[in-house]
């Protein structure tokens, strides 16, 4: 039994002062993520971890125009991603045998991104960029093996850097 509220705003704010483009803006989202779900272990009806949180989520962007869709650009935000229905449902197994167990995972935490870009672009098809995502409580799939069973489930990792390096032409 999962139920899920959110209630969101967004405020941005532009400006432009000669060759430099500024953007400044925040998401306030309110959170409240509660349930049950049948511990089969236990045999018997647990509440899972809730989720009410109230948080801001910023951006920020600055960008330098050379020219004529010629400009550098650095850029930052921060995002939320919430664990789909299908990891989270503990009744859901893709597939179960005497050596394998596979099962969702209700105590799963939302993930919150910390997004940070640099980037040198012409005329939109000519670009470089690099661009660093810190992510906590990432949803990452593990496998273990106790004895002769392997266990295929959903866990978060505390802390995540993915770091991209792209160029296009």
């Amino acid at each position: 039994d999962y139920q899920k509220l959110n209630s969101a705003a967004y405020l941005e704010f532009q400006a432009t002062l000669k060759n430099i483009d500024f953007i400044l803006g925040t998401r306030a989202e309110d959170y409240d993520i509660s349930g049950t779900a049948f511990n089969y272990k236990n045999n018997r009806v647990e509440d899972l971890v809730n989720f009410k949180k109230f948080k801001f989520f910023p951006n920020a962007s600055v960008q330098y125009n050379f020219a004529k869709q010629v400009y550098f650009a650095l850029n930052y935000n921060r995002k939320i991603s919430l664990p789909s229905i299908s990891v989270l449902n503990p009744n859901n197994t893709t597939f179960s045998g005497p050596n394998s167990e596979s099962a969702g995972n209700p105590n799963l935490q939302p993930t919150i991104f910390d997004n940070f870009e640099a980037k040198l672009s012409a005329v939109d098809y000519v670009f470089i960029g690099y661009n660093v995502s810190v992510a906590k409580n990432q949803v990452v799939q593990k496998i273990s093996r106790v004895g002769d069973v392997v266990i295929n489930s959903q866990d978060n990792v505390s802390e995540l850097k993915i770091h991209n390096f792209n160029v296009g032409f």
